[in-house]
């Protein structure tokens, strides 16, 4: 259902709060979860930046391709640069990002929306 959106819980958007949690609990289903539920995968090398391990870690903080994306989105939003080395660092932005929910909210939708782009792009 691309384009419907549910306000949730604080305003936030039910299926990026869906998202963020699967992604917190290492339940995205990157090649090495691929992997570990026993389905073969031939090339671990991340679809984004083709440098290392597809992991939730890598494809967020790690991938060269969201790193731009994270600088764009830290531009777009006017905040500090994005700065982040695992998933977990990305989810305490929100502490420290000054500004209201909203715009807290939007850093994270925003990226995490330009990153599932590029990656279902890479896929096709």
């Amino acid at each position: 259902m691309a384009g419907s959106y549910t306000i949730g819980v604080n305003g936030s958007l039910i299926n990026v709060t869906i998202f963020m949690w699967r992604a917190e609990l290492d339940r995205l289903p990157t090649k090495l979860a691929l992997r570990r539920r026993s389905i073969n995968v031939e090339d671990m090398g991340c679809s984004l930046c083709g440098e290392g391990v597809e992991t939730v870690d890598h494809l967020f903080t790690a991938c060269s391709v969201s790193c731009g994306v994270w600088s764009v989105v830290s531009n777009w939003c006017k905040v500090p640069q994005i700065f982040a080395f695992t998933f977990n660092d990305l989810l305490e932005l929100r502490s420290n990002i000054s500004g209201t929910i909203a715009k807290k909210e939007g850093v994270l939708w925003r990226g995490d929306h330009c990153l599932l782009e590029d990656l279902e792009g890479a896929q096709q």
